[in-house]
């Protein structure tokens, strides 16, 4: 019942949400053939190999744009299954308890026969189906589009390199959502689940891998995500898909142990 409520109310947003990812999958794939065709690439190569360590990072390393696959790592499974998704999640952590809370509904939620954790659960349930929805649109629009450029399109690779960002995203949301338990002014945690989620992805950037602080990269589950391994091998290492899974399940599992124990206003 909460789950089917779930997502009727949050139905229509996902719809928009997913028209407007695959039609920036399109346009960014689309753009492929002009950049591979064009006169300056080599000079935008060489840019590409100058660039700060941290935006080349950022990049995923590319430096090569005349190959499909390194312009699909850095414009598709770089930027807009991280940056884009990354401003989903975000916006739907702070909707499943914070506007909740904040507009009053909770309470309503709270006065039917079902405990807090059924409610948390059944939503973060929701958040998993919605985003596997995204990121089964992020794959289907992927493939087409390649092969409407007249590329090989690599199902393969391209499947795992979403499950990848999935469970990324996955585990940033139940960190996400633990953190909006403590929260009960709707924009205020609108602002603090977006900028953490920045922090987190960016974390795995700013910081050398060679420097003293190189171990906090491994705090950022993106440190975990590599669309550009995982393009080049179609291959995702079993210990990344264990550790995301297992953050996912147990963060969220914290969310529901700190939703029990929260004072509600009256």
């Amino acid at each position: 019942m909460l789950l089917r409520q779930y997502w009727r109310q949050e139905a229509p947003g996902l719809l928009g949400w997913s028209l407007a990812l695959a039609a920036s999958v399109f346009l960014m794939v689309g753009l492929y053939p002009a950049i591979r065709d064009s006169a300056g690439l080599p000079e935008v190569n060489r840019i590409a190999e100058q660039l700060p360590p941290a935006m080349k990072a950022y990049m995923g390393g590319v430096t090569d744009l005349a190959s499909l696959a390194g312009w699909l790592q850095v414009s598709v499974f770089g930027t807009v299954a991280t940056d884009l998704l990354l401003v989903w999640t975000a916006l739907a952590c702070a909707d499943i308890l914070t506007r909740e809370v904040d507009h009053r509904t909770m309470e309503f939620l709270l006065s039917l026969p079902v405990g807090r954790s059924q409610v948390l659960g059944s939503r973060f349930l929701g958040l998993a189906l919605n985003l596997a929805v995204l990121h089964g649109v992020l794959l289907a629009s992927t493939g087409l589009a390649v092969t409407w450029v007249g590329g090989d399109a690599d199902w393969r690779a391209y499947a795992l390199a979403a499950l990848n960002a999935y469970l990324v995203l996955l585990a940033l949301g139940g960190l996400l959502l633990a953190l909006t338990v403590f929260i009960d002014d709707y924009p205020r945690g609108l602002m603090s689940t977006m900028g953490v989620g920045i922090m987190v992805n960016f974390l795995n950037f700013v910081i050398e891998p060679g420097s003293r602080l190189a171990w906090l990269r491994r705090l950022s589950f993106f440190h975990y995500y590599d669309p550009g391994q995982v393009l080049r091998t179609a291959t995702v290492p079993w210990d990344r898909v264990l550790f995301l899974t297992l953050s996912a399940a147990g963060l969220a599992g914290l969310a529901a142990w700190l939703f029990n124990r929260k004072q509600l206003a009256a």
